[in-house]
């Protein structure tokens, strides 16, 4: 997103009447703890309403929505001696896509960070879940009605075609994969001599196993080990419940 699509944007989130369950507005606070629970909040809004996107802007009065602009960096802001982008990353599961944009509006700083929807479980910020009731930000399990809601929805997305964060492709059977190649060469034999010179991974990207070089839930259950393909059971929505 450029300037003039962060402006544009603005002056989209601007024209709402009053804050949302997936748009806050802040003067200037910016405290690290805040924004890593708001970030899972507006996430799970995001998915519960089925919106594209959430947003938290600094420097605008979340009543008025006047212009104030704010004092505020997160792009140069720490936590210790650690980037706060990458501080919250580390505490966010599973991993969630958020972007910082910071930019001038009617002569006034602007920060807008735009988050991404949870996919296929809810976003946790230091191991609670949280959630936006109106203009407020509360603890997920504090409103059962709206959990079963947001599992619900969560249920129906693609979860086998989801990152398992914690697998590695040696979490991956050897013999497994060698197997997966030859079949996929027996149907693409036009490029079996070019699939032979692929690494694995390589070969896990092409055959959409794995995405960006991250395993999904069905190259676990698929070729995982034995004992790894515990990482995607334990993340299927029907054993919480709902």
């Amino acid at each position: 997103m450029n300037d003039i699509e962060a402006k544009n944007k603005l002056n989209e989130l601007l024209s709402f009447p009053k804050e949302t369950e997936w748009i806050e507005f802040k003067h200037n606070n910016s405290k690290p703890e805040n924004i890593g629970e708001y970030i899972s909040a507006i996430a799970n809004a995001v998915t519960l309403y089925q919106k594209k996107q959430g947003y938290i802007v600094w420097g605008i009065e979340d009543v008025t929505h006047k212009v104030v602009g704010t004092n505020q960096s997160l792009r140069q802001k720490k936590v210790g001696n650690e980037e706060l982008e990458n501080w919250l990353l580390k505490l966010l599961s599973p991993s969630i896509d958020f972007s910082i944009h910071e930019f001038e509006y009617k002569k006034k700083p602007i920060v807008m960070m735009a988050i991404q929807p949870a996919k296929y479980m809810p976003v946790r910020f230091k191991g609670e879940e949280f959630i936006r009731i109106g203009s407020y930000k509360k603890k997920l399990k504090d409103f059962p009605e709206k959990e079963r809601k947001l599992w619900q929805i969560l249920a129906k997305q693609d979860w086998s075609a989801q990152i398992c964060e914690q697998a590695t492709i040696d979490d991956l059977d050897p013999d497994a994969i060698l197997f997966a190649r030859e079949q996929y060469k027996e149907k693409n034999r036009k490029r079996s001599q070019e699939v032979d010179n692929w690494d694995d991974m390589t070969f896990l990207n092409k055959a959409k196993l794995c995405i960006s070089g991250k395993i999904t839930h069905t190259a676990l259950l698929l070729l995982g080990k034995e004992e790894s393909t515990s990482y995607s059971l334990l993340r299927l929505p029907k054993l919480r419940g709902y």
